[in-house]
């Protein structure tokens, strides 16, 4: 499991958008792709209505991450704790937010934490009592047990900022070290390659230290997948992306976002798709 995590989410899971229909069969229109969004175009018949083509809106070529629903996505499978817990580390670690570890009192003390009895901040003090506290407890209990009274927490904004600055910083250059070509996967696969990560941790690849194999980490021990996202076959990613240690739903969500990709490229690369990607000769259809 990832560090600085507990699990289980905070919200209601429902289905993620994907090429499914409501009972779940796969459809192929472009509105079940995100793809159904229209332009309005002139022509000699007045004005018409007709669907955009699929660059003006796609999922390829560098799309900026949407971090807001980034960060709901993690909320919903992460949960979002406001006070200081025990993640379910061995040993267990203090950690804040959506699974923000706390390396030391210091940590703790540099944060804008606020006394929930009187809204007001909480002192050095108060900070270094909750985290000694919290430490000393037992750990992989419910987040709820390690609410102590007053309890000092974080304000929702910095829990989100946290959890942002840490994708930013930590999680998408470590992935990028694994999969160079992150920035030009599909949307919906960076973010379930994402999501694993955030989970499972990115960890480390196999490695001989004095003599001692010490088998892969993290993202890295994901060697089927890693194996059908180099050749791009995406719906390989998806039979590969299957986490033991998560959730059955979860599990759905993210092979949902890489057959997604799968839907999307077969989109991009197919006979009858002949746009120039780079946008240089991207024409509107001509009535």
């Amino acid at each position: 499991m990832a560090r600085g995590r507990v699990p289980g989410p905070t919200g209601a899971v429902g289905r993620p958008p994907g090429p499914f229909g409501p009972s779940g069969a796969a459809v192929s229109s472009a509105e079940s792709l995100g793809l159904g969004r229209s332009i309005s175009l002139i022509s000699n018949l007045g004005s018409v209505r007709h669907p955009a083509p699929l660059l003006l809106h796609s999922d390829f070529l560098g799309e900026q991450f949407d971090y807001d629903r980034i960060y709901m996505d993690i909320v919903r499978w992460e949960g979002a704790i406001p006070y200081m817990y025990l993640d379910t580390h061995k040993p267990p670690l203090v950690t804040v937010g959506a699974g923000n570890m706390l390396p030391d009192e210091s940590a703790a003390e540099a944060l804008p934490f606020n006394n929930a009895a009187t809204g007001r901040p909480a002192t050095r003090t108060e900070k270094v009592h909750a985290f000694r506290t919290v430490a000393a407890m037992k750990g992989s209990l419910a987040a709820k047990h390690y609410r102590l009274s007053p309890s000092i927490e974080l304000p929702e904004a910095k829990v989100k900022e946290l959890a942002i600055n840490r994708i930013k910083t930590e999680f998408i250059p470590q992935i990028k070290k694994l999969y160079p070509g992150f920035d030009g996967f599909p949307a919906p696969a960076r973010e379930a390659i994402l999501d694993i990560a955030y989970n499972a941790g990115v960890g480390q690849p196999e490695k001989v230290v004095h003599g001692k194999k010490h088998k892969a980490t993290g993202l890295y021990s994901f060697h089927r997948l890693k194996t059908a996202i180099d050749a791009g076959d995406w719906m390989g990613a998806a039979r590969a992306s299957h986490r033991s240690s998560s959730r059955p739903d979860r599990n759905e969500w993210a092979r949902k976002l890489f057959e997604r990709a799968a839907h999307l490229a077969a989109l991009r690369d197919g006979p009858s798709h002949n746009l120039d990607f780079l946008g240089a000769h991207l024409k509107l259809p001509v009535f």
